[in-house]
């Protein structure tokens, strides 16, 4: 019997959380004796599919140009899945899914999608262009908030039955505390001259307005101590935002709490070096990846109560929700975990783990999105 190969669809393969799901669930079908096809136009990751063992087709998938939606790209893929006897489709973004959608539907095989954001509309129109989402034969929703978003403005093309929530899933093998040593902690701090016993809150997400750091700064402002420091880390490539930030802090005469750190690669350290994490979007999240990364590095999160990263705590066990952009209930909750008794603190890292490990991880993502493959292959009307 031939190997079932699977294609996946995306616009490109640089930065972001589609593109790495993308790439795990490449390199988990090679592991698991499938043959796995990603087609994109390409990008500084590209080559990452193409070591897992997995294969890539550059097309320009990145295009939303009506004629190249329904016309050459369609073309291509369905000339793809033909060649390289194609057994499903996943699509993962809402332009190349139309080219996908049609060339699934040429082939007579499952087209597969993940609703992976909120997708603004302002119209029946741009409703009715994002509506190619919901279309496939299932519909993986990454949180149980974007399944309600599903539901409540799309369903005139999908069933509730059609929805499976498949979570994130993360490393947990490279996000694990038993990686990092207290030297690497201590270095860490030194050279970012922050006391050994200081109390650092890191605050991760890309820097942007949504995200609320503005928030957390006016909220810490009179009120931090001598040993309060927060970092902020992340994208800094919305440079007029950070400047305003940082002018913020000045004039709040936060300078001396604050270190602004931009994107790091070694996040499982700065996590490790923390205190608390701070999660503070003023707009709903799809999911909520860094709340889950420290998690699992066993950190008490405090999250705003918007979007699905409330579903990644087990609040007022593993974190606290708080009311978005109200700083005084943010200082509640962060007094409450200054509080926090110590075997009560060794308990929360045990449990935040170990939650991680059973619901948000890497490899419960992939084998969840694997037995939904093989469902929908089994359940697919076979042509005469």
């Amino acid at each position: 019997m031939p190997k079932r190969s699977i294609l996946q669809v995306l616009p490109a393969l640089n930065a972001g959380g589609v593109e790495q799901g993308t790439i795990d669930m490449a390199g988990y079908l090679v592991e698991q004796n499938w043959e796995s096809w990603v087609a994109s136009a390409g990008g500084f990751r590209a080559h990452e599919v193409v070591s897992l063992g997995a294969h890539h087709q550059t097309l320009p998938l990145t295009t939303k140009n009506p004629f190249c939606l329904m016309g050459a790209n369609k073309r291509a893929l369905a000339r793809l899945i033909g060649e390289q006897n194609i057994s499903l489709v996943h699509a993962r973004s809402r332009a190349p899914a139309w080219s996908a959608y049609f060339a699934a539907q040429k082939a007579h095989i499952p087209f597969v999608t993940t609703f992976h954001g909120t997708y603004n509309f302002s119209g029946e129109i741009k409703k009715l262009y994002n509506s190619v989402m919901v279309r496939g034969s299932q519909v993986i929703a990454i949180s149980h908030f974007i399944k309600d978003h599903i539901l409540a403005h799309y369903s005139r093309w999908v069933r509730e039955d059609q929805i499976r929530v498949i979570h994130r899933g993360i490393n947990t093998d490279f996000f694990d505390p038993a990686r990092i040593n207290q030297q690497e902690i201590n270095l860490f701090l030194e050279k970012e001259k922050i006391a050994r016993d200081a109390r650092v809150w890191l605050v991760p997400g890309r820097v942007t307005r949504w995200k609320g750091h503005e928030a957390v700064l006016r909220a810490f402002a009179g009120k931090v101590s001598e040993k309060d420091v927060l970092i902020i880390v992340g994208d800094e490539s919305k440079e007029a935002y950070v400047s305003e930030l940082k002018n913020l802090t000045q004039a709040l005469g936060m300078t001396p709490f604050v270190r602004f750190l931009g994107h790091r690669q070694d996040m499982p350290l700065l996590y490790a070096a923390s205190f608390g994490v701070i999660h503070a979007a003023t707009d709903p999240e799809a999911f909520g990846r860094v709340v889950a990364e420290a998690q699992a590095m066993g950190k008490p999160c405090l999250v705003s109560d918007l979007g699905a990263p409330q579903e990644i705590i087990k609040d007022g066990v593993t974190g606290w929700t708080w009311r978005a952009a109200d700083g005084d209930a943010l200082m509640q909750k962060v007094c409450l975990l200054e509080a926090l008794p110590h075997d009560a603190r060794a308990s929360l890292v045990h449990e935040a783990r170990g939650r991680v490990l059973d619901m948000f991880s890497l490899g419960s993502m992939c084998q969840s999105t694997l037995a939904l493959y093989e469902e929908v292959l089994a359940s697919f009307p076979k042509t005469s």
